[in-house]
């Protein structure tokens, strides 16, 4: 634990105050520069993240179109050579990789399986002191109640940061979906016409059909298969509890 720099007075009236601070010290101001400048970092990405995200939520279809278009130099030339499922794929593969490679280096994973194995203890000897109807116990595992809250609250922030990282990317990805799948069904429809979609289990669908009522299968495709490959690459990573 470093040090602030108010304790480090007593050090000051042993030496010279021209005379250059130890590397400790030195060290000390370094880390909490750093940690400093990332925070910093981390609170301006969530807010032009989440910024961005409710923006494209109030400014219409228009402004959405626009967004997702403006990928179409990067991802149209995909999909006028492959299967637009495999477009998705690919796309929902890239993106997985990005947000999984964020959370390896924005959470501190170590800290999140710590704070997840006291939550187990603290549940394990929750239920056996009910159990036993132990008042004595229940009242000393009341008393850490609060810390487990905390460290609750710790595990929900540690997982929020990331998200900022991600909005910026996914979600102009999905607009381009959205915006190609738009342009290419229906009666107005540009070549190359897309139709229907092979999906696991539920078989042939429409792209634009609703899944139970509220998600089209395109988008229902893209999550199948960023879940897959985040999880492969989480694991290859070493990111996760």
């Amino acid at each position: 634990m470093c040090a602030k720099s108010k304790i480090l007075r007593p050090y000051e009236s042993f030496a010279s105050r021209d005379a250059p601070l130890p590397k400790i010290y030195q060290a000390c101001g370094d880390d909490s520069l750093k940690d400093e400048i990332k925070t910093q970092i981390e609170r301006a990405v969530m807010i032009v993240g989440f910024a961005f995200m409710f923006g494209l939520m109030f400014m219409g279809e228009d402004m959405r179109g626009a967004v997702g278009s403006s990928l179409d130099f990067l991802c149209g030339p995909l999909a006028e050579s492959l299967p637009f499922h495999v477009v998705i794929f690919i796309l929902a593969s890239a993106t997985g990789l990005y947000a999984s490679i964020i959370q390896k280096y924005t959470i501190n994973w170590d800290k999140m399986r710590e704070i997840q194995e006291r939550a187990r203890e603290f549940q394990k000897e929750f239920r056996e002191a009910q159990k036993s109807d132990d008042k004595k116990a229940l009242k000393k595992i009341e008393k850490k109640r609060a810390q487990m809250m905390h460290d609750q609250g710790e595990m929900s922030k540690q997982q929020f940061v990331p998200m900022g990282y991600t909005i910026i990317v996914t979600i102009p990805v999905w607009l381009w979906v959205w915006w190609y799948v738009g342009i290419h069904t229906g009666a107005s429809a540009v070549q190359p016409v897309l139709t229907t979609i092979m999906l696991p289990i539920s078989g042939l669908k429409e792209y634009t059909a609703m899944w139970m009522g509220f998600m089209p299968y395109w988008m229902v495709w893209y999550i199948l298969c960023s879940i897959c490959i985040s999880q492969v690459i989480r694991k290859v990573l070493n990111a996760g509890v």
